[in-house]
């Protein structure tokens, strides 16, 4: 392999690894859609807090973290689709569904785990978000919203496994997470 190659290898594996940790993304338009903005900015935060306790705890949550990560990423996307879907039909008659589920409880040590709790809050919020989204738009925003919704339920779970898991693997370090 030629040195060019092997360059061009590189750059293209670190760009693929900086494209993967950059987070859920943060794309729609706060003049339009303010709550879904700023649900996006939310699950940014999570995402950024759920990082730090990866690494305050030496990667080890038994990938509970991880998987809190990815649903987070998925709900920024889940979140452009609802501000388009808000766009495309703002001028339809809306549906008469209501709110379904339940809001993420925040059940995680802040004195134990304060990376993990901050996160579980901002995921809190961002489903108030959604919320607040859905009654603005009549909920009508084909179903990316509500999944939206159901994913941060599932990364609020996540988190909480994640920091059981922190719990379990480190009881001794005594370090905060």
């Amino acid at each position: 392999m030629t040195n060019l190659n092997i360059r061009t290898a590189a750059f293209l594996l670190g760009a693929a690894c900086l494209a993967f940790a950059q987070g859920p993304p943060v794309n729609v338009s706060p003049a339009r859609h303010p709550h879904l903005a700023a649900a996006q900015k939310q699950c940014l935060v999570a995402w950024n807090k759920t990082t730090e306790a990866q690494k305050a705890n030496d990667w080890d949550m038994q990938g509970n973290g991880q998987r809190a990560k990815d649903a987070l990423v998925q709900v920024g996307q889940l979140i452009k689709q609802a501000a388009e879907s808000a766009n495309k039909n703002a001028y339809k008659p809306k549906s008469g569904a209501g709110p379904i589920g339940q809001e993420p409880v925040v059940d995680i040590s802040a004195a134990r785990h304060p990376h993990l709790a901050a996160a579980q809050e901002e995921v809190r919020k961002a489903w108030k978000l959604m919320l607040e989204a859905q009654l603005a738009n009549d909920w009508d925003m084909d179903g990316h919203a509500q999944k939206a919704k159901e994913l941060l339920a599932q990364a609020s779970k996540d988190l909480k496994a994640a920091a059981e898991a922190a719990n379990a693997n480190a009881p001794a370090k005594g370090a905060k997470h």
